[in-house]
């Protein structure tokens, strides 16, 4: 990783996908876009992109602290629709970007530990923005056979994020994977881990082709599964963006993941 002196911040310019990034609040990553300008109150002409993404005004902010941990399966079975993850996580940005308070990020990484490809952790009480810059620098190589060990990848992100408990955080676990999962190398069973992600208080939202195992373990986390195919089309992945955002505002606001079926 290079770095370059600034007055004020450490600028990190790329994030391999086999580091860790820690940083604080004000801290930022040189690849970032310029950031999204505010809305004034009752403004209704201010627009601003991102990533080709139009930008409305703000809406009401939530008085809470979003802790919000990304995972992915790195593996290149995940190359036909890792351009669709990139943009469903730029969509989230900007969704969520004034909506909440205070958001702190962590992002993770897994491919087939059958392989030696060992779950990483990218990014460690980040940004969101970069949370969007770290998933974009992330290699999807390597893995083998279709099935992958999703389960293990989010178990490494689940036992490593501080995940707070008091009542004016919300802690939310979003995974992005492709095919089915192999049985954990922990024993745990997609049950035993979905219950223990809703005994910490974290919410499930996996982006992901439907599988009986990650259906169990969405079930089990009180989650909600949403289904993508491996090569998104623009309409998909804009109706896999509204529903993560949908379902997501409304657990946020009522303390539960609750599906939002998006209309078109």
């Amino acid at each position: 990783m290079n770095h370059m002196n600034h007055p004020t911040q450490t600028v990190h310019r790329t994030a391999p996908h086999n580091s860790v990034i820690t940083t604080t609040p004000s801290q930022r990553l040189d690849a970032l876009p310029a950031p999204i300008p505010k809305a004034q109150p009752h403004s209704s002409e201010q627009v601003c992109t991102l990533a080709s993404v139009v930008v409305r005004p703000a809406r009401r902010c939530m008085p809470i602290h979003l802790t919000a941990a990304f995972e992915f399966d790195r593996t290149e079975s995940s190359l036909a629709f890792g351009e669709g993850i990139h943009t469903i996580m730029e969509m989230f940005a900007v969704e969520f970007e004034q909506r909440v308070a205070e958001i702190t990020t962590y992002v993770g990484s897994h491919g087939d530990e059958d392989y030696g490809e060992k779950p990483i952790l990218h990014l460690e009480g980040g940004s969101l923005d970069e949370a969007v810059a770290v998933c974009r620098s992330i290699e999807l190589v390597g893995g083998g056979d279709p099935p992958e060990t999703h389960l293990d990848g989010i178990d490494f992100l689940l036992q490593r994020v501080p995940w707070a408990q008091d009542l004016s955080t919300r802690n939310v676990l979003i995974a992005f994977l492709n095919a089915d999962t192999k049985p954990a190398r922990s024993g745990k069973t997609p049950r035993q881990l979905g219950l223990e992600m809703r005994d910490l208080g974290v919410m499930l939202f996996l982006v992901c082709e439907p599988t009986s195992a990650l259906e169990a373990l969405a079930e089990a986390a009180a989650g909600v599964v949403i289904p993508i195919s491996n090569d998104p089309d623009l309409g998909e992945l804009r109706r896999a963006a509204a529903e993560l955002c949908k379902s997501l505002t409304a657990s946020l606001t009522q303390g539960g993941t609750l599906p939002m079926t998006f209309q078109t």
